[in-house]
């Protein structure tokens, strides 16, 4: 006799999984598609961010810290409808930009061969700075506030 069940599932449960599948096949594809589209926009803008930081590493904190202010930046991009390679490069040269002031900032700090979290931080201040003089920004990822329009 054939176990009709997979190990992982219990007895009585396919019927349910069954259920479930076909109640979720609709809607399943849309946001397959979405969350695609987001990781694939993360995964893009944190090679952008290695590039940047060329010829200097990234630190095990500064890399969380970064991967968490793209996550943030391309959730506010999704959240706003801004997903089109155009917005996409300009959230790319913005990216660089912070780079910059992080490898900047490094150098004041005397970090000459990697981007840690006191880059990261030092940097984040410098934004900050700027933006009490002017309207200064770095969409999607500064300012850190945003306005969601429903």
């Amino acid at each position: 006799m054939r176990w009709p069940f997979s190990p992982d599932v219990p007895p009585g449960a396919h019927g349910l999984m069954k259920m479930i599948k076909e109640k979720s096949t609709k809607k399943r594809p849309e946001v397959r598609l979405k969350m695609s589209d987001y990781r694939a926009s993360q995964d893009e803008l944190w090679k952008t961010a290695r590039q940047a930081a060329n010829p200097m590493d990234i630190g095990p904190h500064s890399t969380r810290l970064l991967r968490a202010w793209i996550a943030m930046g391309v959730g506010r991009m999704e959240t706003e409808g801004r997903l089109s390679p155009e917005n996409l490069a300009i959230a790319e040269n913005n990216l660089k930009h912070f780079i910059q002031l992080m490898k900047t900032e490094a150098v004041f700090l005397g970090h000459t061969d990697q981007l840690d979290k006191d880059c990261f931080h030092a940097a984040h201040r410098r934004l900050e700075g700027h933006s009490r003089v002017s309207q200064f920004t770095l969409w999607p990822f500064w300012p850190n506030d945003f306005v969601m329009n429903n």
